[in-house]
């Protein structure tokens, strides 16, 4: 989750707008890699070297931007969006997000997170060294929570890494590790948590 916990006195703002995600799989490329200058690259038929954008090349079929505009991204972005909700409905895709302030007005945390299909999701919950365990990291959680069940949400989820000391916050809080991926950072662990909203945490 990329988070850690806790902080002084504040005030929470949130917000939420239309949002989504994509999933590249690319593989199986056959042709040849432009890795000069990206305005420079060769042409693969031994031409002299003309501008173009930085591409992958794979004939004979296609090819490949690697530096696709931000336009094309979000079309991307929206057909899979779209492929997916005509597989199983809409996901009612929003943003989550909340900032907390101390007294005199500067950021103190915040909280970025998203709700689809029934779960919302955190990405990062995040307090600033100085005011943590002050109760704003467990303010923080507690409002996601509850605006992710106005908006219909059944569950939550989120992941930690084990320098962040963040799973006993989240046991604390009713959510339980579902999985581990091992070996980050070399010996370090990224754990991820589940808790279905509603349920009563374990003290």
């Amino acid at each position: 989750m990329k988070r850690k916990s806790s902080a002084s006195s504040s005030s929470v703002v949130a917000g939420d707008a239309a949002h989504g995600h994509y999933h590249p799989d690319i593989k199986g490329w056959k042709g040849w890699l432009c890795v000069g200058d990206p305005d420079h690259c060769p042409d693969p038929s031994g031409a002299s070297a003309t501008p173009r954008r930085r591409t992958i090349r794979a004939t004979p079929t296609h090819t490949v931007d690697r530096a696709p505009r931000d336009a094309v991204a979000g079309e991307i972005e929206r057909s899979l969006i779209d492929e997916n909700a005509a597989a199983v409905g809409p996901s009612g895709h929003r943003k989550l997000e909340m900032a907390a302030y101390d007294s005199a007005g500067a950021l103190a945390g915040g909280l970025l997170a998203e709700t689809y299909w029934g779960r919302l999701v955190i990405s990062i919950l995040w307090v600033r060294p100085d005011v943590r365990r002050r109760g704003i990291g467990s303010d923080l959680l507690a409002r996601a929570e509850a605006e992710a069940v106005r908006r219909g949400c059944v569950g939550a989820q989120l992941d930690t890494y084990d320098w962040q000391e963040c799973l006993a916050f989240g046991y604390k809080r009713g959510y339980r590790v579902i999985g581990r991926y091992d070996g980050i950072a070399g010996a370090h662990t990224n754990y991820f948590m589940s808790k279905t909203l509603g349920s009563t945490p374990t003290a």
